[in-house]
């Protein structure tokens, strides 16, 4: 903050002046903004009071600030010493107070000064390093006062000595334009605050007319979605017809590949049975099973064909269990199969396992031989090296000559013995290999067998195969059918439904004066008033008195003393019969009937509290006694048996059909199940079911007022116990105990 300079008449400007000063060099706070010149105003000082007293006021200079005119004719020591040259001094800033003050005629003369190395009469010609005019001395010490330090450069000479001398003149034309300027600012601030309120003004008037607006799009937003919704809707009403269309159309081309399929069928059937008549015998003995249960699927098939389509399941369980017999004996066969190449495979096993025995025992043998013969032969060349000696001795041993030759005739023979076993086992190895050749061709044969009989059994299961595909596919078709069939009865139904409903609501409200449902905001409460507006067929009332004769206690037409009709006088007749009993237990008139004091006893709200509720108010009264889920069994019951019995002079078949649109079977089940809250039409059926009188009530003013009541004409409801209860509204009810 800035104090105003300490003269003989010394001014203070206002807030919004001290603010505009500018920015100075080397701060590292916020520049302040310059503050106009004002013409005649002179010494601002450093130090601002933060309290700032209302222009024009003018503070007494001290005898510390006062300059004597003596002294300004002539410089002091101080001012002599940096006399023509400059002088620099670093002062600290914010947050200390100004260390001096500033005025005289050009205002950068000090006038006052707390340090010893800044006095008074001083010029400054430059602050924070940057030459400045006189006239802006102020400003430029006023900003850069925001920072920590800066510094100040003073300067003093002869022609600046007088210069501190005092012009009341000049310092009233300067408080005189310091007015000036503050009036005009606080008019400039005035217009300032008009601009405001009309901008304020101005935004509130955009803001409603953007708000009304926005609620002129959003209205048109709903009133689009609305049209978008309806166009929808007939849009979707069109495409469920071209789908009910093309149903139509797909159901009839399925019905023609059908027929199609069947005549394919038989034509195939008669093929087969041309080409099977055909086969040769031996093949009809071989496979004679296997005809036997084809003859039997194919007469299961036919039958299946030629049956009506009420025994298509029937039929299609007498095929499975076809199919299941077919397949135990195609598992049959194939077990017989499975059996009879494994004991192929052990008797080939066999037959390789002896063959390689027998090619061992062969071996042995030619080795054997071999090594006879080899034996033979070495010892063949022994007996002609004997011989040799032999003969060589023949000579010396004449006897052992013969006897020699008697030994070799020996061996020749019992070599032709050894030649003639080599030929028997060559015979028994060409007899074994015919065996095996033999063998080989009968197990050849055998796999030929075995691959016909299994090609064959494969041509069976593929025909199983089709005609389990075929029977599915027939299946398939009858379950599309039925569906069809189903969802067109459905529709039928639900159109015949809409029909009779629209009747119905026709019958009631013309003898009721109910409106249709979609017409009514509650139609529990409807319901329960047009079920009320109905009077009850009166009964022939009991003769009894007293008497119009005798005033006996018996009737006129039995009185024992007057036997002639008595006379029709008019004064007589006028008021007979006026009154009755719908009068006088309250219902039918237009004086509403309170219940002042009763308890409420709260039933559970699980969706039968109608029931709970009948079932509480019937234990009270004492009639037959049954839970919530029993009584809506037999209100169920009663509803589904008993369509064409009437209800205030109309049937409960009409009464349901207003409430639900429903047929009473379906109604029926539906409430018996416990998907369906009571109502109106369950409050009647039941009071006509247990002969009993039953008053709802809804909570008033005072108390418990009725506003239906539920009973049947004969003498027994009218004059029995009320079973009470209260109406919560379209979602409850609770039981009232009097």
């Amino acid at each position: 903050m800035v104090n105003w300079p300490s003269t003989h008449r010394t001014m203070r400007l206002s807030l919004a002046a001290r603010k505009s000063f500018g920015p100075a060099a080397g701060c590292s706070r916020p520049a302040v903004e310059p503050l106009p010149s004002i013409a005649g105003v002179q010494g601002m000082g450093l130090a601002a009071d933060r309290s700032t007293p209302p222009p024009g006021a003018v503070r007494r200079a001290s005898s510390l600030t006062s300059v004597p005119r003596s002294s300004l004719t002539a410089m002091t020591p101080s001012m002599a010493r940096i006399a023509d040259r400059d002088l620099v001094v670093e002062v600290q800033g914010f947050p200390l107070p100004p260390p001096f003050k500033v005025g005289g005629k050009q205002g950068n003369a000090v006038t006052r000064s707390t340090l010893n190395s800044i006095h008074r009469g001083w010029r400054i010609v430059a602050v924070a390093g940057q030459r400045v005019a006189a006239q802006d001395v102020c400003a430029a010490l006023a900003a850069v006062q925001m920072c920590p330090r800066y510094t100040v450069t003073f300067r003093v000479g002869e022609r600046d000595a007088a210069d501190d001398e005092e012009d009341p003149e000049a310092d009233l034309r300067e408080a005189e334009e310091a007015e000036r300027r503050r009036r005009e600012m606080e008019l400039r601030q005035l217009e300032n605050d008009q601009a405001e309120r009309a901008r304020r003004e101005a935004a509130e008037v955009a803001l409603k007319m953007k708000e009304a607006e926005d609620a002129r799009s959003k209205r048109k937003q709903v009133d689009e979605a609305e049209r978008k919704r309806r166009l929808e809707e007939l849009e979707r009403a069109e495409s469920l017809r071209r789908e009910a269309e093309e149903l139509e159309r797909k159901r009839r081309e399925a019905e023609e590949a059908d027929r199609t399929r069947q005549e394919a069928a038989e034509a195939q059937r008669k093929a087969r049975e041309a080409r099977e008549a055909g086969a040769a015998e031996a093949e009809r003995q071989r496979l004679e099973a296997d005809r036997r249960l084809q003859a039997e699927a194919e007469a299961a098939r036919i039958k299946l064909e030629l049956e009506e389509m009420e025994c298509r399941r029937r039929e299609a369980q007498e095929a499975e269990c076809l199919r299941r017999e077919a397949e135990v004996a195609a598992e049959e066969r194939e077990r017989n199969r499975r059996e009879a190449e494994e004991k192929e495979e052990r008797r080939l096993e066999a037959d390789e396992a002896e063959r390689k025995r027998s090619e061992a025992e062969e071996i042995e043998r030619q080795r054997r031989a071999a090594e006879e013969a080899e034996r033979l032969r070495c010892e063949a060349a022994e007996e002609t090296r004997r011989k040799r000696r032999e003969a060589e001795e023949a000579q010396r041993q004449q006897m052992a000559g013969e006897e020699a030759a008697a030994e070799a005739e020996q061996r020749r023979r019992e070599a032709e013995e050894a030649e003639e076993r080599k030929r028997r086992e060559a015979q028994k190895a060409e007899r074994r290999r015919e065996e095996a050749e033999e063998a080989e061709q009968k197990r050849q044969e055998a796999e030929e067998k075995r691959k016909k009989q299994a090609a064959e059994a494969e041509r069976k299961q593929r025909e199983a195969t089709e005609a389990e595909r075929k029977r599915r596919e027939a299946d398939e078709a009858e379950r599309d059918r039925r569906k069809r069939d189903e969802e067109e009865a459905e529709r039928r139904r639900m159109g015949e439904l809409v029909g009779e409903r629209r009747q119905a609501e026709k019958s009631l409200q013309q003898s009721t004066g109910l409106p249709p449902r979609e017409q009514v905001k509650e139609p529990q409460k409807a319901l329960m008033a047009a079920l009320m507006s109905a009077k009850p067929k009166s009964q022939a009332p009991k003769k009894k008195g007293p008497c119009d004769k005798c005033d006996g206690p018996h009737h006129a037409d039995d009185c024992p003393h007057f036997k002639k009709q008595r006379d029709k006088h008019k004064d007589a007749w006028d008021k007979k019969g006026k009154t009755g009993d719908a009068a006088a237990d309250g219902v039918g008139n237009d004086v509403p009937h309170i219940l002042r004091s009763a308890k409420v006893v709260r039933q559970p709200g699980d969706g039968s509290c109608l029931f709970h509720s009948l079932a509480y108010g019937l234990s009270l009264v004492g009639g037959k006694s049954a839970d919530a889920e029993r009584l809506r069994a037999e209100i169920a019951d009663f509803i589904a048996s008993h369509p064409e019995v009437e209800v205030a002079d109309n049937p409960i078949k009409d009464w349901v059909l207003w409430d639900s649109g429903l047929d009473t079977a379906s109604y029926a089940c539906s409430m018996r199940a416990g998907s369906r809250w009571g109502g109106a039409v369950e409050l009647a059926v039941c009071a006509k079911m247990r002969r009993v009188c039953v008053d709802v009530y809804e909570q008033g003013r005072g108390g418990f007022v009725r506003i239906s009541s539920f009973r049947e004409s004969s003498e027994a409801s009218r004059e029995a116990k009320a079973v009470n209860l209260l109406y919560g509204g379209r979602v409850h009810y609770d039981a009232l105990q009097t």
